[in-house]
């Protein structure tokens, strides 16, 4: 399932939703049904969670939908949802 990448602006909040492409580098990439890619710096404190379970970076795969929370002057990752199964 992949979902499109939509912003939701919050006042200092941004969530984004997308379908994840990689991570690497400090960074994340997702992408949206219409092949649109963006690529989130992740804070080092990053909370990534699937199912109310935390659970690593590292251990999100490609493919699995996704919502980011960014935060802060520069929009960077701060909390991840891994989304479905």
């Amino acid at each position: 399932m992949t979902l499109a990448v939509v912003d939701y602006s919050l006042n200092k909040f941004t969530y984004v939703k997308g379908a994840l492409v990689r991570v690497a580098d400090g960074r994340v990439t997702i992408s949206s049904p219409n092949k649109t890619v963006a690529a989130y710096s992740v804070t080092p404190t990053v909370a990534v969670y699937r199912a109310n379970t935390p659970m690593s970076l590292t251990d999100l795969q490609p493919g699995t939908p996704v919502l980011l929370l960014l935060t802060g002057p520069r929009g960077r990752a701060d909390y991840i949802e891994a989304m479905g199964p």
